[in-house]
């Protein structure tokens, strides 16, 4: 079967009125107001596409690595989060 070229971004237009409970679900609504999946985000951030899946589902904090580059992904640049080793 031929490869088609779609734009599947077109199927991502919807809102995501959910209101986040925690830093995990603020990145998924992010993400999914901008159409990036999993994998992609975690390649801007240098994390891997289960990492962000875990911040996500709220299994695992963000380590401290990563919070200048979430903030700056959030529009929140100066935010700081307790992370427990």
């Amino acid at each position: 079967m031929p490869f088609v070229a779609a734009n599947f971004n077109i199927l991502r237009k919807k809102p995501f009125d959910f209101v986040p409970k925690n830093l995990g679900e603020h990145i998924k609504k992010k993400r999914l107001e901008l159409g990036l999946t999993q994998k992609e985000l975690g390649e801007m951030l240098g994390a891997t596409l289960f990492t962000v899946l875990n911040w996500e589902k709220g299994k695992t904090e963000p380590h401290p690595q990563f919070i200048s580059g979430i903030n700056l992904f959030l529009g929140a640049p100066n935010i700081k989060y307790n992370h427990h080793d």
